[in-house]
């Protein structure tokens, strides 16, 4: 009796619409994996561009750094520049306008703008250059002289201008510069020091909704040894060479 109910396949070709469709779902999961590896590889693209942009910008910053950083006794010198020196400008015109000249990207950018100032700090480091006080005050003023460089870059429009001159490296290069002015023992305080604008004038005290921003060696990472390349002040070694010849004693 359940015989009856039970139905045997039609045993008949399949239609050239069935077939059509079978192919037509079978293309359209082909293309779909098809679009998703190519989304992957797109992506890992973009990374790897990225990490080739960062070692050449890197490369090609310290060998620009090389060739046109002051030598080490620049650096110990007692006489005050008013400006920045004219390597800051001669450095990034190599470095960074060309990348400004071919991109907007704010990203981009601003990645180009941390691996150069970082580059900078590293070949500053790796000379073990010392600093006499005023030659500490001289870095500071080239570190600023970024900032008026990107200010004189007329391609670039008012908003860049301003989110790249505010840029967390710059201010990780500002303390490089205020801890050299630092005596070895001395504490830093995470109070925030008075505010002065770009020209040196002090700014309108903040108010209670503003948020007081870090003293800049905060964000100089490692910061004992920057402490190290401080030179010994001219006036002091003259003081215990007096000392010690008065005492019969040599100073090397």
């Amino acid at each position: 009796e359940q015989l009856q109910y039970l139905r045997v396949p039609e045993l008949v070709p399949p239609s050239a619409l069935e077939v059509q469709v079978q192919v037509c779902v079978a293309l359209r999961e082909k293309l779909v994996s098809e679009i998703k590896e190519n989304i992957r590889k797109l992506k890992q693209a973009s990374a790897e561009c990225i990490d080739v942009l960062a070692a050449v910008c890197r490369t090609t910053s310290l060998a620009s750094l090389t060739l046109c950083f002051p030598p080490l006794g620049h650096w110990q010198t007692e006489l005050l520049q008013d400006a920045a020196n004219d390597y800051v400008a001669y450095f990034f015109n190599q470095v960074y306008l060309p990348v400004i000249q071919a991109t907007r990207d704010l990203d981009i950018l601003k990645l180009t703008l941390k691996i150069i100032c970082e580059a900078w700090l590293d070949h500053i480091y790796m000379k073990k250059t010392k600093f006499s006080s005023t030659g500490a005050l001289n870095l500071l003023k080239d570190f600023d002289g970024v900032a008026d460089w990107i200010y004189s870059i007329k391609v670039l429009d008012k908003n860049l201008k301003e989110m790249l001159s505010k840029h967390e490296v710059l201010r990780m290069c500002e303390g490089v510069g205020k801890l050299l002015l630092r005596k070895p023992d001395e504490t830093i305080s995470i109070l925030p020091s008075p505010k002065t604008g770009r020209r040196g004038e002090e700014e309108p005290p903040a108010t209670e909704d503003d948020k007081a921003p870090l003293p800049p060696e905060m964000f100089v990472p490692n910061q004992k040894r920057w402490l190290e390349l401080r030179a010994r002040d001219k006036k002091v070694i003259m003081g215990l060479n007096c000392t010690c010849l008065c005492a019969g004693m040599d100073v090397y």
